[in-house]
């Protein structure tokens, strides 16, 4: 699974109403979270994101509109705003779940994304980041195919050091490359699968870094 969890999978032979069943679980969340949400730390937050991506996400047009994708991008749309707020206490976990459920449920707002992923440049976040976090979190924004700047900033090949800038000013670039020192520090605490997400995150997003 990309974001790094394992699932039981239990067999049903009643798969038209067990449907029924979980686009009603589905709905009463949304609706719900939407009414609580003042209440969520940013665990209660991410958990939702994350588990409306494992039961939305990959879904037919029919089932996304049957589960009222307009509420589900309001409430993500909510859980954003509030991660993204500095006054929320938050967790390199509970950052890199709620962009994995995002980009998930095809929830692309470059605002709330850059608003997310800045949290993980706080100097105490940052130092609770592992191979997963980073993984997910670039998967995430690449997915979402975020307009970027400063990306030419890490081109050791074409762009001369004097017109580089010393640290990238746009928080998804700088996440980038926060990732991409952190997996050249400790590449042996990269599982393959962390690997394969950096790397095709920068590919994603055509960032050129000396990996």
């Amino acid at each position: 699974d990309q974001s790094g969890n394992k699932y039981l999978l239990l067999e049903s032979d009643r798969q038209v109403q067990d449907s029924q069943i979980m686009l009603e679980t589905v709905d009463v969340i949304v609706q719900s979270s939407i009414r609580m949400l003042p209440t969520f730390s940013s665990q209660d937050l991410s958990n939702v994101a994350w588990a409306l991506a494992r039961l939305v996400g990959n879904t037919s047009s029919e089932t996304d509109a049957e589960l009222g994708v307009r509420d589900v991008h309001k409430l993500l749309h909510r859980i954003g705003r509030r991660m993204a707020d500095p006054r929320m206490a938050v967790t390199s976990q509970s950052i890199s779940n709620t962009l994995w459920g995002m980009a998930n449920l095809e929830f692309f707002d470059a605002a709330i994304y850059r608003g997310v992923a800045s949290r993980l440049l706080s100097p105490e976040i940052t130092t609770k980041c592992n191979p997963q976090v980073y993984g997910n979190s670039l998967w995430a924004t690449a997915t979402a195919e975020l307009e970027i700047a400063d990306k030419l900033d890490f081109d050791t090949t074409h762009v001369p050091v004097s017109e580089r800038t010393p640290q990238p000013t746009d928080p998804i670039t700088a996440v980038f490359d926060m990732a991409a020192k952190d997996m050249m520090r400790r590449p042996h605490q990269y599982e393959p699968q962390h690997i394969a997400n950096i790397l095709w995150s920068f590919s994603k997003l055509s960032i050129r870094h000396p990996l």
